[in-house]
Formats: structure tokens, sequence, C-alpha cells
């Protein structure tokens, strides 16, 4: 069975998650992992933390991935922020935005076209 996602459905999966109660945790690594070596703590990131480092970001300054998860990391003394718990969710934030906007232009053409 396929389901449709449109743009409420895919906000409405992102808000249950968001509220999903997430434990942040650092890890101490015992092996090397993606720009993480052997030995420094590792801050295992939710979702929440992420969005609302996203949305202090004023209008207009951009910032980079590693940058976030930089300040993420120095946020909660770690050295580094899990690339898998952050990269993931960027995406799926930018994904759901695109579409979102999509829908809206999609909509407000039709409107304008008086369909």
């Amino acid at each position: 069975q396929w389901r449709i996602l449109v743009p409420g459905n895919i906000f409405l999966m992102w808000i249950a998650k968001f509220n999903k109660p997430y434990k942040e945790k650092i890890k101490k690594l015992t092996f090397n992992f993606a720009d993480i070596k052997k030995g420094e703590t590792m801050l295992v990131s939710s979702p929440s933390s992420i969005a609302k480092y996203i949305h202090k970001i004023p209008k207009g300054k951009k910032k980079t991935v590693i940058e976030m998860r930089e300040a993420l990391a120095k946020k909660a003394k770690a050295n580094k922020t899990c690339p898998v718990s952050c990269v993931p969710v960027v995406q799926a934030m930018s994904v759901t935005w695109v579409l979102i906007l999509s829908f809206n232009c999609i909509k407000n053409f039709a409107s304008i076209k008086g369909e």
C-alpha cells in the first residue's frame, strides 16, 4: 500500500518526530568514526536541538552543517556532533520546506487561474 505524502502529512510526521522524547547523549568513542577520532567525545543530538539551532540563524546569514555540528558540540561540551544524528534531520527539514513552498506556489497559481 502506497502512502501519498503531501506537505501537511510530512509536516505532521515531523511534528511527531520532534515531540518524541529524545535524550541527547555524549559518548566517548573507542574507534574512529567519520571525522571523529578514537578517544574524542561525540554528541548524539536531538531533532529539536538541531531545529532550535537552525531557527536561531539570522535571516540572510549562511551556516554550514559542519559549523552547526561544531556549535552544538561546543554547547554540549563535546568534541564533535554525530553526523548520523544531524545530517538526516537537516535534509528532511529542507525537503519538507521545499515541498510546503512548492505546494503553496501551486495552490496560489491555481487560484490565480481560477481553478
